[in-house]
């Protein structure tokens, strides 16, 4: 059920390494998550009090034109009321731009 007032915060941040590794960039980065009080109401379930999420991922990048990005999120707390604490992913993907 919903309550009165809910409230969360959420954090990211990122890195810029050029020429880190020869003409390659890596940017490092963070997301994390975390609903600290409260139910919001309504289908979306902005905020489910003590859900929490953190993502971290690094992309290389080669002369602006060819990238590879990977990274990982993990989702917990909450216990039942988390219907994704069990949807622990890890994305990846390599791209040529001209």
């Amino acid at each position: 059920f919903a309550d009165k007032t809910s409230w969360g915060y959420r954090l990211v941040g990122r890195m810029d390494f050029l020429n880190a590794i020869g003409a390659i960039a890596l940017k490092p980065r963070f997301a994390w998550q975390h609903d600290v009080s409260g139910v919001s109401p309504g289908p979306g379930g902005n905020f489910i009090e003590d859900r929490m999420a953190l993502t971290v991922g690094v992309s290389a990048e080669y002369q602006n034109t060819w990238s590879a990005d990977l990274s990982y999120t993990r989702y917990m707390g909450a216990g039942r009321h988390n219907l994704i604490n069990d949807r622990d992913f890890v994305g990846a993907n390599v791209k040529y731009s001209f």
